[in-house]
């Protein structure tokens, strides 16, 4: 169902493989032989890699027995580990092992694994040398009978040690669990390589792996935003294990910040959804951590690169009844040399098997942004701060035969802007043009929330889940206006409180319809007070049916409804780059603000057309109601913005094809889209309304060696026609310095909203990875060419002027021709480069 519960006997085997490991890890220890001896020893040493032969990489976890051999014997063939046993050991994570102290003589070395045939090869030893023996196993299935568990512990998206060792889960299989586990099939699972071949900016980046989607485009290629199917960044809820993260990004935007390596999958639902999904009016991206891997060795990743530093660290514990995964980074202290930067983020991960089918959770994230640098000459001290903090515990258990979930968790975020000498001011467009007044902004969010049900594997026909959710939010803001425009144009200071809780309980089930279709349905009741245009209880029904039209062809169609409380009005805080701000003017749904409600009906075609090649059409269309928007009416600005309540209506097509396997994998995808707002009387194209957009993305896993390393070479190209904005004619301010004071004596002056639409967006992205296995570590390299094309594009509109000189009065002609200007993209003339360690 779409919840997104691995299936049973995925989490079979993944438990027998575990145990199986553990088992044969005692084994080595009781038998006294290291693995991880060196190889300089009085005797000799036998070592080597295991491999998958069917996709030729590391097989961690298999189990290598070596046994002495009668001098008589060496050199036949033989089934088994016939022979004295001399010491077992388990594969680690890249396919490794080793035996040392071995004196001269004849041996056979056994391999077994789970899943592939066993094998075994004799080797004799001379002198004391080391010998490698490095054997591919052929698959052969074994189908395990179902367990039911519902503890989420794959790895979908591989970015951890996994991804070094090449052990994740192939993409192939991904995709088919996900159209087993989701009906609707505009539903995208995130995978390390989808992210690789999206050659994302400076490091791996999900955001900006989720713009090169059908459907997905962004303001400029500062940013790692995301506008979803026409809709604006705030209408897209991003969750971190359930928890609301209001500002997931470091550097004023450019950057993500959460550490891929914690990520066990990035779920992204642009449509319809689970009933079970809160807050998210136009989409709704889901990261949820992965618990630790590995045997009980302690494995972790080292990153160096242009932003800064990281390290991450795993280990199972207690006999792998539990494990511990921690990650930190920490930016560059002289900053990125084009905007100020400073940031450090924290995330962990502690999971206990309580024993009784009872599993407890336990994760948080903490980042945080500073500025403290001076962004202009008149402003020597400042300091700026914000980020988000967030904490769960989740426990799972069987109550009465039937699994349940409960979860409570505390999600923050804050935002404080302190001006140490009076009269900071900037002047982007006229002089002594202020920047910010002080700031102090908090949004506090509380849940407790659970989930019932049957067993939701993929094979069932059948299925149900029921939940509860009690969140609390609320919200403090005293500081700058909000910022609709590329300048602050309004110079009054805001504030804005507010306080909110909604009991929320859902249920859906799944059901085979027919022999070909399987069809989801479930409700969502939600109730608070009375809302500014809502009542107090309301409904967000969903459903979803998958059809099977041949046997690699599928029809998919959905509707549902959802509602978002929190919404942002505009941009707020200091401006520290191109398009970059540290944060938004939020507004918490109550009796003079709209509760944000969106509807959508999809429909789509995905077809297989042939051994990892997967095709698909997507068509929707959405309403959206109760969104909160600053007057978008023309004329000249006032010193405070009026808000206005907006409708949204947006469809599009969108079309993929993606070869998901072999050394080079690549996607393709074109949208068509519109999105239109109502608001003031007046209908207007949304800022995020890009008509065309088109993404190629590329990476080929070259089938030679450089350096004795592997290397993979990525390529992505995006092409989206120009976004709207509304034309801006600066005023006139009289200032006085010493006062700090400012007189408008002619107005800031907007034109109709969104008559303009600025250029073509275009870029060509390039990433080469080098990797090298050393023993038991991995060393890697990276370098990334960003706009190879050497195309600039506007980034983000700044004013229109009238020509050389101002005007005099509001109804003064303009001195000239109409020109807009626009901030620039900075083109970069040095790759950007980074290195990893895996071990």
């Amino acid at each position: 169902m779409q919840g997104g519960t691995p299936t049973a006997p995925m989490r079979s085997t993944h438990r027998v493989v575990r145990r199986v490991g553990w088992a044969a890890t005692c084994a080595g220890l009781l038998a006294g032989l290291p693995w991880c001896a060196l190889e300089a020893q009085q005797d000799g040493a036998v070592s080597g890699t295991v491999l998958a032969a069917d996709a030729a990489s590391p097989l961690p976890y298999a189990i290598v027995t070596l046994v002495s051999l009668p001098a008589d014997s060496a050199g036949t063939h033989s089934s088994g580990p016939d022979g004295d046993h001399v010491g077992t050991v388990v594969t680690r994570h890249d396919g490794t092992y080793h035996f040392s102290d071995i004196p001269p003589a004849a041996y056979r070395v056994h391999i077994r694994c789970i899943g592939y045939h066993a094998a075994s090869v004799d080797v004799e030893l001379r002198r004391p040398t080391g010998v490698n023996v490095s054997v591919a196993l052929e698959v052969a299935p074994v189908r395990l009978r179902p367990i039911e568990v519902q503890a989420v512990s794959l790895d979908l998206y591989g970015g951890g040690a996994t991804q070094a060792s090449g052990a994740g889960r192939g993409r192939i299989e991904i995709e088919r669990w996900r159209q087993r586990s989701f009906l609707t099939s505009d539903v995208r699972v995130l995978t390390h390589e989808d992210v690789l071949s999206a050659a994302t900016f400076g490091d791996t980046d999900p955001f900006r792996a989720l713009q090169r989607l059908p459907g997905v485009t962004t303001r400029d290629n500062w940013t790692a935003e995301i506008w979803t199917r026409g809709a604006g960044w705030d209408h897209t809820r991003v969750y971190f294990d359930g928890l609301p993260l209001l500002n997931p990004f470091h550097a004023g935007g450019m950057t993500t910040a959460v550490n891929d390596y914690v990520l066990g999958s990035v779920l992204f639902h642009p449509g319809v959804r689970s009933v079970s999904l809160g807050e998210g009016a136009a989409g709704v991206v889901s990261l949820t951590s992965r618990p630790a891997g590995g045997i009980g060795d302690l494995r972790g990743q080292g990153t160096l690169n242009w932003l800064g530093v990281g390290l991450a660290l795993e280990r199972r514990l207690f006999g792998g009844r539990g494990g511990a995964l921690v990650a930190a980074r920490r930016s560059s202290p002289d900053g990125s040399g084009v905007v100020p930067k400073e940031f450090t983020d924290v995330v962990a991960r502690i999971d206990a098997d309580l024993g009784a089918e009872r599993r407890l959770e336990l994760s948080g994230i903490w980042e945080r942004d500073w500025i403290r640098q001076p962004l202009d000459a008149g402003a020597t001290h400042n300091t700026f701060a914000w980020g988000n903090l967030g904490a769960r515990a989740t426990l799972d258990m069987p109550v009465s035969g039937v699994f349940s979930r409960h979860t409570i968790g505390v999600s923050r975020f804050d935002v404080t802007a302190r001006y140490t000498e009076e009269g900071a001011l900037l002047a982007p467009v006229d002089a002594f043009r202020q920047v910010q007044a002080h700031t102090d902004g908090v949004i506090m969010y509380l849940t407790a929330n659970g989930e019932f049900g049957s067993p939701m594997p993929d094979e069932y026909e059948t299925g149900w889940r029921a939940g509860y959710a009690l969140t609390h939010q609320s919200l403090q803001y005293e500081g700058a206006a909000p910022a609709p425009h590329p300048v602050q144009t309004f110079s009054s200071a805001a504030t804005r409180e507010g306080r909110l809780t909604v009991a929320a309980v859902w249920a859906e089930a799944r059901w085979k319809a027919a022999s070909r279709l399987s069809v989801q349905g479930g409700i969502r009741v939600e109730g608070s007070e009375a809302l500014a245009n809502a009542a107090p209880v309301r409904l967000a029904p969903q459903l979803a049916g998958r059809y099977a039209l041949a046997d690699r062809l599928t029809l998919t169609a959905g509707m549902g409804r959802s509602y978002q409380y929190l919404q942002s009005l505009a941009p707020a805080g200091v401006r520290v780059g191109p398009g970059l701000t540290t944060g938004h003017f939020w507004l918490l749904a109550g009796d003079s603000v709209p509760v944000l409600q969106n509807d959508i009906v999809s429909l789509g075609l995905e077809r297989w057309l042939g051994a990892g090649l997967l095709a698909s059409v997507n068509l929707y269309g959405r309403r959206g109601t109760g969104i909160a928007l600053v007057d978008p009416t023309p004329g000249p600005l006032p010193e405070t913005p009026n808000v206005v309540e907006g409708h949204n209506r947006a469809a599009g097509i969108e079309t993929a094809v993606r070869q998901l396997a072999g050394r080079l994998t690549w996607s393709a995808g074109y949208t068509y889209s519109f999105s239109e707002i109502e608001a003031a009387g007046r209908r207007f194209p949304a800022a995020e309304d890009r008509r065309h957009a088109f993404d190629i993305t590329s990476i080929w896993h070259v089938p030679f060696r450089i350096l004795g390393g592997s290397i993979s070479l990525a390529q992505a190209y995006t092409a989206a026609s120009g976004a709207p904005y509304t034309r801006l004619h600066p005023g006139e301010r009289v200032c006085d310095g010493e006062q700090g004071l400012c007189e408008t004596v002619v107005p800031d002056v907007a034109g109709e909203p969104n008559a303009s639409r600025g250029s073509w967006h275009l870029g060509l992205d390039q990433r080469l990875d080098w990797e090298r296995k050393f023993s038991a570590w991995r060393l890697g390299f990276y370098f990334h060419n960003r706009l190879a094309l050497g195309h600039r594009n506007n980034v983000t509109y700044t004013v229109s002027r009238g020509g050389p000189c101002r005007r005099s009065s509001v109804d003064a002609a303009y001195c000239g021709d109409r020109e807009d200007r626009f901030e620039r993209d900075v083109q970069y003339s040095d790759i950007l480069a980074g290195v990893k360690i895996w071990f």
